[in-house]
């Protein structure tokens, strides 16, 4: 294998390369990161399958109307994703998805890389029959949910069995601290009140990731700051125009349409639905989050406020109850005349009455 050094439009005669970097090298992932990097380029340098968006940055990130220009609105493919030796390829159709296995395949040999099949599979979402995709006739084994970069993927979209797997590493976490710390004599007090404390966070983090996040908070009638800071998405927003992540939250699918009716919540609509539980201006927000200590402030602040105003509504609607409760022990007018039974309603003295009279006739 022979290799050049290019350097400011020049090349260095061609010498021989007799080994590789040493395993563990700090250069290794960034050499093959650019070496995979031109086998994707060589791959799909013409393809034209993949996830279109269209998308612009500028205005509002609530703004409807913004994408419906014609020349500010800019368009934007998601084919690839690469991570170090691993690369997500993503479609819309099991056509396209097999052409770009055919491509992706091509260029391996190519560049004499070995596709590792039994390790690469298929995820399909919101699909009536499981996709058939195949390189070199090895028909790739589809599954319902997959790992990538640590997180879990489901075939229908649900979080269950990502939040399951952070639950069971965390218990998992907690239980080797019982010799270290609990039953350490050697910590003193201070020092396990911390862990302790820690350990109350952890509690109170499962019990909130455990069921739906919004009926949970409904149900305890408290805040979470965690998930409220999380669903801003302060970060995107400040990202650069051309990166992803802030085109798929500025942006929309080229081809797809919502379902009518009440179609299921995106991510923006869900920091929207967050933003106005506490009381953030949903309009002049992003204004807000250039600045970042004005931005944790103010968010400390209304998070603060919507916890005071729920403790209050909380308080009335205790009272309120209370109130009902003792009314409801007063003597009552829906009273039966012959054996004195409080039915609490008319309906109920009505049915009670008849139930009285057949058998006062018997």
């Amino acid at each position: 294998m022979k290799g050049t050094v290019q350097y400011d439009g020049s090349s260095s005669e061609p010498f021989d390369i007799r080994s590789g970097v040493k395993q563990g090298c700090v250069l290794a992932p960034t050499l093959f990161g650019i070496f995979f990097a031109l086998v994707l380029k060589h791959a799909f340098s013409t393809a034209t399958e993949g996830i279109h968006l269209h998308t612009r940055s500028d205005g509002r990130l609530f703004n409807l109307a913004r994408l419906r220009a014609k020349t500010k609105v800019r368009k934007a493919l998601i084919r690839d994703m690469l991570f170090a030796d691993d690369v997500a390829v993503v479609t819309h159709t099991q056509q396209e998805l097999q052409s770009l296995m055919d491509r992706f395949s091509q260029a391996c040999k190519d560049f004499g890389l070995t596709i590792s099949l039994k390790k690469t599979n298929i995820l399909g979402q919101d699909l009536e029959a499981p996709p058939v995709i195949a390189i070199d006739n090895y028909e790739l084994d589809v599954v319902h949910q997959f790992t990538y970069l640590g997180s879990t993927i489901s075939n229908n979209l649900s979080l269950d069995t990502e939040i399951d797997k952070r639950i069971g590493k965390a218990a998992t976490t907690l239980a080797r601290l019982t010799t270290r710390v609990w039953e350490n004599p050697k910590l003193c007090q201070d020092q396990d009140g911390s862990v302790q404390r820690l350990r109350h966070q952890h509690t109170a983090l499962r019990q909130r990731d455990v069921g739906n996040i919004r009926q949970a908070r409904e149900k305890t009638e408290h805040f979470s700051p965690e998930a409220a800071q999380t669903a801003l998405a302060r970060p995107c927003s400040s990202h650069e125009d051309d990166l992803i992540p802030k085109a798929i939250l500025y942006g929309a699918l080229s081809s797809c349409k919502r379902d009518i009716g009440r179609p299921q919540l995106r991510y923006k609509d869900v920091c929207k639905r967050d933003m106005k539980a506490p009381e953030i201006d949903t309009e002049a927000w992003e204004d807000l989050a250039a600045d970042r200590s004005r931005w944790r402030s103010t968010l400390t602040k209304q998070l603060k406020a919507g916890e005071e105003s729920l403790l209050s509504a909380a308080k009335d609607k205790r009272a309120r109850r209370k109130e009902n409760c003792n009314s409801n022990s007063a003597e009552s007018i829906h009273k039966c005349d012959l054996r004195g039974r409080d039915c609490h309603s008319r309906i109920g003295l009505f049915s009670h009455r008849r139930r009285c009279s057949s058998r006062a006739d018997t």
